[in-house]
């Protein structure tokens, strides 16, 4: 599904813009390699 990746990319950079990018890092690392 194209959108369900353009929805995670999109929710990721939101995440990074977030101050907290430690946490953020730590939410999307494990989600790469179940979408991979």
């Amino acid at each position: 599904m194209p959108r369900l990746c353009a929805f995670l990319l999109l929710a990721g950079v939101a995440l990074a813009a977030l101050p907290r990018r430690r946490p953020a890092a730590a939410f999307v690392f494990p989600l790469s390699p179940t979408v991979h």
